[in-house]
């Protein structure tokens, strides 16, 4: 804190990150005296003068289109994942969330089209779907990176286990066996 002029204090602070939020913070001066003749400012408040967020965001869930891919869901935007945060989010696109698959490799049968905010706090990723034949179990889905808005506090990394299975694989006749053997 410092005398920027002869009218001008500049209070100065240490902000840490204790994630949390506060808003509407009011300001109090009092016990200033003039330079010259040392008279008692007159006390000064600012109601709601600012707020402080260090709270980063964090995802309340991650939901499928479907939880089992199938041969029906092949095509574009066919499959999508809508993630809910717990704050308004930075929706102009600059600060959207990265979606991974960090266990499972599904990438051969979706691939990320594009996403959209429906609301400010919630993201939707859709998918093309193709038909590879493949099966995948129990897919988990990490987000990271988002940013809230006004703040741009970056989200707490996110994983959820087994969000969603894609079995995209058709059955084949592995044996035939007649009964009888003989048809007459």
């Amino acid at each position: 804190s410092y005398w920027n002029d002869a009218r001008t204090w500049i209070a100065g602070y240490n902000v840490t990150d204790v994630n949390e939020t506060l808003l509407d913070i009011d300001i109090h001066v009092e016990n200033a005296r003039d330079f010259l003749a040392e008279n008692l400012q007159e006390p000064w408040n600012e109601q709601d003068a600012f707020d402080i967020d260090t709270e980063n965001p964090e995802v309340v869930s991650v939901t499928p289109a479907t939880v089992m891919i199938t041969d029906a869901e092949v095509g574009i935007n066919t499959f999508s994942l809508t993630i809910d945060f717990d704050e308004d989010m930075l929706t102009d696109g600059s600060a959207d969330p990265f979606i991974e698959f960090p266990n499972e490799i599904p990438t051969n049968t979706i691939l990320f089209n594009h996403g959209i905010w429906s609301d400010a706090d919630s993201y939707v990723a859709y998918y093309d779907v193709a038909d590879v034949d493949e099966t995948i179990p129990d897919v988990d889905v990490r987000i990271t990176l988002a940013n809230d808005d006004p703040a741009g506090n970056t989200q707490v990394q996110y994983n959820e286990a087994d969000v969603f299975d894609i079995d995209t694989e058709n059955p084949e006749v592995t044996d035939v066996t007649p009964a009888p053997a003989l048809i007459t």
